[in-house]
């Protein structure tokens, strides 16, 4: 497991912008899955779903 620090909050209903195509998304559920790691969910907007552990999610994608 990894600890991470957050340097901002991540919320239900934030907006971000993909890193790499520019495309925004909206988080719309933040749960634990069975292995107790959180998992965010987001739509974009093309309202396609993705679903992205914590890392990955501030990877990929920058505060709108």
């Amino acid at each position: 497991m990894t600890n991470l620090k957050l340097k901002r909050p991540i919320a239900v209903g934030d907006q971000s912008t993909h890193k790499k195509d520019n495309t925004d998304c909206e988080v719309i559920s933040i749960w634990i899955n069975t292995q107790g790691q959180a998992v965010i969910e987001s739509v974009d907007e093309n309202n396609e779903l993705s679903t992205d552990s914590v890392s990955s999610f501030i990877n990929n994608y920058r505060k709108g």
